[in-house]
């Protein structure tokens, strides 16, 4: 009786597609319970029937129906402790759901729903990794979720829903470009099946496929996800080649940046010889700024004293005993004096032009 009353209690939250099946396994059990009751020990033909008056011999009859109501029972069971673990799943234990998905996969392995059973936890899994902020706990949930779909596919071969369903949970969990090749080799291999179950047989969760009412038609749709599946992965496989060309170039940019920091010390050894050459050739150079700064130079206003300068300096370097080398800074220093004097005078002959033309525009009225 308390076994009866917790299937009542848990019949209020169930799916109402399973009600059915729900009933017929209760009916069943009291059917077995009355048919273990109601069975009288063994005796002889005669004897039964002497005692049943010999009108309605039904024994074999009830043992005939408790042997087909057996396997019903066992399946009407795990679909109740499939059902009672997704429900704990919605309301948020997900402790809960993972309990009874392990209690039932352990009890139930010969099972020929087994594949339901792991198809089922393969859904607490993942949402139990949805919920769950640890990292560590996510990764874990999410292993064993593909462990479990991997045996559903494996134990249902031609399932196309448990084949959908295990592919899809690759592509969500992949990160690498072999990783997505493994989604499109699940997804050929779930089109190529020549005799595909009806998705519809093989979930608990039938509320999706009211709305498709032929086998083919749901055949079809879940194919046709597959088909989306694949390119879905053949892009993000594309999108993998291109970010691991791009990190190779990275790493070879990398590299050379190594060797170039290796070889620096090299290269600023060099760079410091040119700095120090350059600095030489700067003060050469401004040091013999400096010695022709420092040349006396005579005034340009008086012209005649220049001429009588310019007239001397033949006959002093001819009467001169200096060195080749005195007397060309000599020269050099005279020319650079010649320019000057000649720049000043330009000079003062356009400021003479300008005042002249000044006094013409204002005086010449």
């Amino acid at each position: 009786m308390k076994r009866i009353c917790k299937v009542n209690n848990f019949n209020s939250n169930k799916p109402i597609l399973l009600s059915e099946e729900i009933d017929m396994g209760h009916k069943k059990r009291n059917t077995s319970h009355r048919s273990k009751s109601s069975q009288p020990p063994p005796a002889p033909p005669t004897a039964a029937a002497s005692v049943d008056g010999g009108a309605n011999p039904k024994p074999p009859d009830l043992d005939s129906r408790k042997i087909a109501a057996t396997p019903s029972s066992s399946q009407d069971s795990i679909k109740l402790e499939c059902e009672r673990a997704l429900t704990a799943l919605r309301r948020g234990n997900h402790t809960k759901a993972l309990r009874v998905m392990k209690d039932l996969c352990s009890k139930h392995g010969s099972s020929p729903l087994l594949a339901s059973i792991h198809r089922v936890m393969g859904d607490v899994c993942v949402v139990a990794a949805s919920i769950i902020n640890d990292t560590n706990a996510k990764e874990r949930h999410l292993k064993n979720a593909k462990e479990s779909a991997k045996k559903s596919v494996t134990l249902s071969p031609n399932s196309i829903e448990f084949s959908h369903f295990y592919a899809n949970l690759l592509f969500e969990t992949a990160n690498e470009g072999k990783e997505y090749q493994e989604v499109v080799q699940e997804c050929e291999r779930a089109l190529a099946i020549e005799n595909p179950i009806d998705p519809a047989k093989e979930t608990l969760q039938e509320e999706s496929y009211q709305k498709i009412f032929s086998a083919e038609v749901r055949v079809a749709h879940v194919q046709n996800e597959l088909r989306s599946l694949i390119e879905k992965s053949n892009n993000a496989y594309e999108c993998c080649q291109k970010i691991s060309k791009a990190e190779a170039r990275v790493v070879q940019l990398q590299n050379e940046l190594q060797s170039l920091i290796k070889t620096a010390p090299g290269c600023h050894e060099k760079i410091s010889t040119a700095d120090a050459s350059i600095v030489h050739v700067q003060n050469e150079v401004w040091s013999l700024i400096q010695k022709f700064r420092s040349i006396p130079m005579r005034s340009t206003r008086d012209p005649i004293e220049v001429t009588s300068v310019m007239a001397r300096w033949p006959n002093e370097i001819k009467r001169s005993t200096r060195t080749p080398e005195e007397r060309r800074k000599e020269i050099e220093a005279r020319v650079a004096a010649a320019l000057l004097l000649q720049q000043k005078d330009g000079a003062e002959s356009g400021r003479r032009e300008e005042k002249w033309e000044y006094e013409e525009k204002h005086f010449s009225g």
